[in-house]
């Protein structure tokens, strides 16, 4: 069966989205997934997750300030390497940091692609789809009951 999609926007609206509710009970949609959907929400876990606690608790000061030192450093370390290697305490190079960004942002578009495709390929969600009776809930959204 397949997925009728009206728009870019719904189609990544249903790929990235956090999780799907009912819109009949407003509860969560529940539903079996298969084994490409887990292990692209594995894959997904570090980057969506952390951005979904980050984006919902945005409005708290010690999120913001948590953000701003992160940003802080990352900066530090892209323009100015020879003072991070200093001012680090522990024997991490940059080239080491710059590998784990790039491992991690190859991982999480991987496991955004068998998340989608696991999605894509599952009867259930692609019925309730079509019958427009699930709605996608974005990352960083709250759900209202």
């Amino acid at each position: 069966m397949g997925i009728a999609f009206s728009s870019t926007r719904d189609y990544f609206g249903f790929i990235s989205c956090r999780e799907f509710v009912s819109s009949d009970s407003g509860n969560s949609f529940s539903y079996s997934k298969n084994t490409l959907e887990k292990i692209g929400e594995a894959m997904c876990k570090p980057i969506f997750g952390t951005a979904d606690i980050g984006l919902r608790n945005i409005r708290n000061p010690l999120v913001i300030t948590a953000i701003t030192i992160t940003i802080i450093a990352a900066i530090t370390l892209v323009f100015y390497p020879g003072t991070f290697a200093a001012l680090s305490t522990l024997a991490i190079q940059p080239w080491m940091v710059k590998f784990g960004f790039y491992l991690i942002s190859q991982t999480t578009v991987l496991g955004v692609g068998l998340r989608g495709l696991g999605r894509l390929n599952n009867d259930a969600v692609a019925a309730a789809w079509n019958a427009k009776t699930i709605i996608p809930i974005p990352i960083g959204a709250e759900r209202v009951r």
